[in-house]
Parts: structure tokens; sequence; C-alpha cells
């Protein structure tokens, strides 16, 4: 038959069913079905698929006949995600909360795909061909630039009591994998997530081993792998001894001890390229979390004590404890090499040591006199680590990504710590 009803009030998905919610039969009847079927199921709360398909302030009123507990919309903005502009997607869910109160509608929360975002910016993501972002099979090793996770456009930073945070979900990780974290910051992810205001999720298969996940899918599309490659549970946490679930179950026990809930007081610290650091007030105590490079904390109840818990890119400092977590072993070295790289350049370090993430970051050096440039670098707790000087454009930023530059690197072999720190000779 021909189309009928109104016009859309949202954007159109080819895959959903086109229901006409201007019709109050079509509003009673999705009311009712809440009411009378999913209510004595046992549901006191709601996720909303796909919510740009229709107009927020129908949710706002689904929610309000029905009373619900919780209510959560995705709305995954359409264009791509821009770390120099990030506000656009801020904005965008921002005035979808605000549209499903319309009308008396009861508010929903969304899930925080700006901090997504943001994360994926910074910790880099990969993707499949076809998928978000359009371009080929690949992925980006991340910006490094801690900063964006303290932005305004984050509902988690500005509007925390809306913000339903998360690292992956069905779509974005899982064996779908279509914007995935790397999965070597996903420790780093949840350190944030779980220890800070929203409401945060975690992804089943960070949490599951495929085993115990029931899941009958034999293919993982993203990288021809075999499905269990997509259960992340039994992984070990980047410089920590805990897999990722005992990783999750820490933080979510320490969120409880701490009394960190959705709307508690967060207060950041230190949000520049190199690291994020914020200090969280629960009612319970207040905890320190730094992201990214190094950090100290200063303030009454923290100076001088050791973080309670750490690991890659991550630290977490417990008011009035002094906490026995030393960097798993880790220790700080100073490397250096003397060049005179040309107005406009600068050189970088990079290699097998942490923050270099193997080879794929570089750390810029600071210049002294005598054109020698030093970096302070993380040894691992293996106490040996590879390394190369190299020269590239200059970056306001400490750490860039590998791939992101055109660099001139420092003749083979390879140098070795501890036997070498120092070179006076490049490339």
């Amino acid at each position: 038959g021909k189309p009928s009803g109104a016009a859309d009030t949202g954007a159109t998905y080819g895959a959903y069913r086109d229901l006409d919610h201007t019709n109050t039969v079509v509003q009673d009847g999705i009311i009712a079905w809440m009411n009378d079927v999913l209510k004595p199921a046992g549901f006191v709360g709601w996720r909303y698929d796909y919510v740009k398909g229709f107009a927020g302030k129908y949710v706002g009123k689904y929610n309000a006949g029905s009373s619900a507990q919780f209510s959560v919309g995705e709305y995954w903005p359409t264009a791509s995600y821009n770390a120099s502009s990030p506000s656009g997607w801020g904005n965008e869910i921002k005035n979808w909360i605000t549209s499903t109160e319309e009308e008396s509608g009861q508010k929903s929360r969304a899930f925080d795909f700006a901090l997504k975002g943001a994360m994926n910016s910074v910790f880099g993501c990969t993707w499949r061909e076809g998928e978000y972002p359009n371009y080929t099979s690949g992925g980006s090793s991340g910006s490094g630039n801690y900063a964006l996770l303290a932005d305004e456009s984050n509902l988690y930073i500005s509007q925390p009591s809306d913000a339903v945070t998360f690292i992956d979900n069905h779509d974005t990780g899982s064996n779908q994998g279509h914007w995935e974290l790397n999965r070597n910051k996903i420790g780093a992810g949840y350190a944030l997530i779980l220890t800070h205001p929203g409401v945060p999720c975690v992804a089943w298969s960070h949490y599951f081993t495929f085993s115990e996940g029931g899941n009958g899918d034999t293919t993982y599309p993203y990288s021809g792998l075999g499905a269990a490659q997509s259960y992340l549970a039994g992984n070990t946490v980047a410089g920590t001894e805990k897999t990722l679930r005992e990783h999750i179950d820490y933080l979510i026990q320490l969120r409880k001890e701490t009394g960190i809930e959705y709307d508690s007081v967060r207060t950041t610290l230190k949000a520049d390229s190199s690291v994020y650091a914020a200090e969280i007030t629960g009612t319970n105590g207040s905890l320190i979390v730094s992201i990214g490079g190094s950090y100290t904390p200063s303030a009454d109840g923290y100076a001088g004590n050791n973080p309670i818990y750490g690991g890659t890119n991550f630290k977490i400092w417990k008011k009035g404890v002094n906490g026995e977590y030393t960097s798993g072993g880790e220790t700080t070295v100073e490397l250096s090499v003397t060049n005179d790289c040309g107005s406009g350049n600068a050189m970088f370090f990079t290699g097998t040591f942490t923050e270099a993430e193997t080879w794929t970051i570089a750390v810029r050096g600071t210049w002294s006199s005598g054109n020698v440039w030093k970096a302070t670098v993380t040894v691992p707790s293996s106490g040996t680590f590879m390394w190369k000087a190299l020269k590239g454009t200059y970056s306001s930023t400490e750490t860039v990504s590998i791939d992101g530059n055109t660099w001139t690197w420092q003749n083979d072999p390879n140098n070795s710590y501890p036997a070498t720190t120092s070179i006076t000779q490049f490339p």
C-alpha cells in the first residue's frame, strides 16, 4: 500500500519500523505495552535505540506514561567526531536530552558518545571498512591530547547527571568492531569512567569470556579472527597483574567504597596535552585519578602519598591513604640526543619504553643549550627497553603518532637501555 501517516519527526533508517509517533493511538499503544507487558516482566527502565529516528519529546512522553525509573537514549551523531571542534557532538546530544522534557515529558539520559569520541581520539581506535568513520579498514594510534578528556563537550564533565558513560558497546566493539577503542587502552578507559560521575557501563565482552558469553557467533568480522577474540575479560591490563575482569571488579568496589555516584563532585586538577587529572569526591572519601603522563598530587591528604592503584596510562590516589602502588617496578630515565635539527623541527624518541607503546608513539624532547634534546620516559617493569631518536616537525603536544609525521630516523642499530641513554651522533 501507499505510505500513510505524518512525516518523520527524525532521521530515517531503512532497517527500522516507521511508526507515526505523532499519532495518539500509536503513543497510547506503546505506553500500554510498557505498562502491561514489560513492567510485569520486571523491567523498570528503558534503553531507546536510534533516538535520532523520531523527536525526543516522544521519549519523554513514553517515560512519563510508564513512570520510568531509568531512561537512556542512543544518540550517535551522524557526522564524524571532530577533536578540533568537539562541541558539535556534545551540543547535538545535549539538545536531544533537553527535547525529551518538552510537552511535560520525563527527562532521559543519553549515552556519552561525546566522551567516546574523545577517548577514541586520545587513545586511538580501530574501524572496519565501510563503517564509522567511513574509511577503509584501519585505525589510529591516538593523539595523546589528554586535555580533550576534560572538555565541556563531554556529558560526564558538563552535565554528569545525564551521562551514561561507556568504553565500547555491541556496535563499536564486541564482534562488530565498528569503532573500537585500542585494546591496550581499555584498562585506562575503565579507570576513568568507573571513578567518575555519570552512570558507567561495562561492556559484556570486556567482563565475560567467550565460553561464558553464550555467544553462538563463529566469526569476528573486523579482523577475520574467531569470535572468541572479541571477549577480553581474561586479557591482562597493561601495567598491572590483573585481568580486565579483575580490574573492573576492583574499580567497581572502589567506586562503591568511596561513595561515588552519578552526580558526585568532580574537579579538574590538570588537563593538557600529556595528562588529565581530577579529584572526585564521594559520600565516603575522595580520589584523585590521573590519565596519561606524569602527575603528582600536591593537595592536602594526597601530597607525598603513593597511589593505591595504577597501570599504564593511569594512577589512582585516595585521600588520606598512603597506597602501596609503586608503578609495578617502573622507574623513569632521561634519554638525550645531540643534534641541530633546524627551525621548525624537534627531536623525538620512540621504542619499547612505556610511553612509546611499542614504536607507535614519538615523545618530543625538550631543547637545552648545545642542541641537546632530552625526554623523560618510563622504564617498563622488565627493566630494559629499545629506543631510537628521530627528527620531525615540532609538535605542541608532547606525544605524536608515528604515522602522523614525516620522520628522519637515527641509523641502525637500535639503542638498548640501560646500556645507552644518550647519543651524540645523528642520524
